[in-house]
């Protein structure tokens, strides 16, 4: 399973609790989705933090630029990214052994809802993750 040490390897600006050995079941970009012991990503287009805590999110990744909502909790772990989509792929990349699409119990649980595989820059990277490949050409430019 990733572990919050995994995470703040990748993303050492943090607030919050600082418990190295804090495991996550679940990641997710949804704060609608339930995500049992979730690390949630929060985006532009969902900064809800209230939302993906009473959904089960113990920790977030969260946009340096934007400022955290004055309800997070005190001792809720938060790591700070210039972009959370990018950081869910790095951390997907780099811990590709520790999570899965499927439903196991000895796995973090990768969480994707039908808007995010509609969101194109999303699919597209999660796509690339999935298959291993590089980026594809669509209609004569580079997807990022």
């Amino acid at each position: 399973m990733l572990t919050y040490r995994d995470v703040l390897k990748l993303y050492p600006e943090t607030r919050g609790i600082k418990e190295e050995h804090i495991s996550f079941g679940s990641i997710a970009l949804n704060s609608s989705s339930t995500q049992l012991k979730g690390l949630y990503f929060g985006t532009a287009a969902d900064l809800d933090l209230g939302a993906a805590i009473a959904n089960g999110a113990i920790a977030a990744i969260w946009p340096k630029e934007i400022s955290l909502p004055a309800y997070t909790p005190n001792h809720f772990p938060v790591f700070f990214a210039h972009d959370s989509i990018e950081a869910m792929v790095v951390v997907v990349r780099k811990y590709t052994n520790k999570i899965t699409l499927e439903k196991r119990e000895d796995l973090t649980n990768m969480i994707l809802s039908k808007q995010d595989l509609q969101n194109e820059k999303i699919y597209n990277e999660i796509h690339m993750l999935l298959d291993g490949m590089q980026p594809e050409t669509k209609k004569g430019r580079k997807q990022k």
